[in-house]
């Protein structure tokens, strides 16, 4: 069985370092880390990249969440999660190669 955590968990903003947070699951045990989207699509290639790497290096597994559904942000969330989806799958998918 696998155990994951959320970064929120220690972080008060919705966005924070996620490396820091990857490190930090790792040397307490967790397999698992769920990140916010909401700050992705300001990331470069580069850093999605050196994200990727710092999780895979530490085995860590990422998920990313949107956080708390309401109707009035369903809008803007379906709109953000389809602009980010091919470069974000095209970065972190088991097939692609730096």
């Amino acid at each position: 069985m696998q155990h994951g955590i959320y970064y929120a968990y220690w972080e008060h903003e919705w966005k924070g370092e996620y490396e820091y947070y990857v490190e930090k699951v790792a040397r307490l045990g967790f397999d698992i880390l769920e990140i916010a989207a909401g700050p992705l699509p300001g990331y470069t290639d580069e850093q999605l990249k050196n994200l990727r790497k710092c999780a895979e290096d530490h085995g860590i597994r990422l998920t990313v969440g949107y956080g708390p559904h309401r109707r009035t942000a369903s809008v803007r969330r379906t709109r953000l999660l389809k602009s980010m989806r091919w470069r974000f799958i095209r970065i972190f998918s088991e097939g692609w190669k730096s």
